[in-house]
């Protein structure tokens, strides 16, 4: 297999790219990043925001283009540009879930992350540059679905997946053990860390230290949880464009024992996936050793 490692810059030139998953406090520690940027700069840490990166890449349906087996010319010319985007600091960190797929691809194709392999491709010419590390979290499969569903409806409020296409998604015919084999198809010389998204409150401090090389102090910021079931139900019911965002909806039907949050899954498919959960986490851990971050 070809390598892609150049080392141009010399062994001190490091990379660390954090590429989710959705829905795994992605947005928190973006945030972080984002209030310390300053401070970043002055300790020679480039930091780009995800917007950033998604104006060179692209965002939405238009950086679907970019998952095909042939690479479009403007996925090519996309990554020369993340290439040139180093001013000559000795680290570089980004962040950007978007590496990995959109939310309405999952449902769409009926599986995880199902365009990875390409998707992340468009990382290899700047992982080449440099020594990369990849941060992933994962999590249970059943709250990320359905944290995956409402993040995909946000901007589409008439997106509604049938019966057969939950049952063809809940067989699982792709898990994160596949996920992380795709990310090191595409970039075969980078080292990835891992972590459950359980432990990520227990471990932000260390991922911050990690990608930074400093010591921050992460934001107080409130997760964007995943809402109640009459939330979602009046967010679809309303007019196109909706009438009201999904987050002020949820304020009005809040989540409560007579009105849980929201699922896709009925109780005996929560439990399926739950346990499938396990056993990956169980495996990856053997697998990986200290790349699988415990608290």
């Amino acid at each position: 297999m070809k390598s892609y490692r150049a080392w141009p810059y010399g062994l001190n030139m490091t990379l660390h790219l954090h590429i989710g998953a959705h829905k795994t406090a992605t947005t928190h520690l973006q945030a972080t990043l984002i209030k310390h940027r300053e401070q970043l700069t002055e300790a020679g840490v480039q930091f780009e925001r995800p917007d950033h990166i998604r104006s060179l890449i692209g965002s939405g349906r238009r950086a679907a283009a970019q998952s095909r087996i042939f690479p479009s010319i403007r996925a090519g010319l996309a990554g020369q540009r993340l290439a040139r985007i180093d001013a000559g600091k000795d680290r570089l960190v980004l962040s950007d879930e978007n590496s990995l797929g959109q939310c309405i691809e999952i449902f769409d194709r009926e599986r995880l992350y199902p365009t990875v392999r390409h998707r992340m491709k468009i990382w290899r010419r700047l992982a080449a540059q440099r020594d990369t590390t990849i941060y992933l979290s994962i999590r249970n499969y059943a709250d990320f679905f359905s944290g995956a569903y409402v993040q995909s409806i946000r901007k589409a409020a008439i997106y509604r997946p049938d019966a057969d296409s939950l049952a063809a998604l809940a067989r699982m015919p792709r898990r994160w053990p596949d996920v992380i084999a795709d990310i090191r198809h595409a970039l075969p010389d980078v080292r990835a860390k891992i972590w459950a998204y359980e432990d990520y409150e227990a471990l932000s401090p260390r991922l911050l230290l990690e990608t930074t090389g400093m010591v921050l102090k992460p934001v107080q910021r409130r997760p964007m949880a995943t809402p109640s079931i009459k939330t979602v139900s009046a967010f679809q019911a309303a007019s196109k464009p909706a009438e009201q965002t999904l987050d002020q909806i949820a304020q009005i039907h809040p989540i409560s024992e007579q009105n849980p949050k929201f699922s896709l899954w009925s109780a005996t498919q929560t439990d399926e996936l739950s346990a499938m959960y396990r056993d990956d986490v169980a495996r990856l851990r053997n697998d990986l050793g200290e790349d699988f971050l415990r608290p």
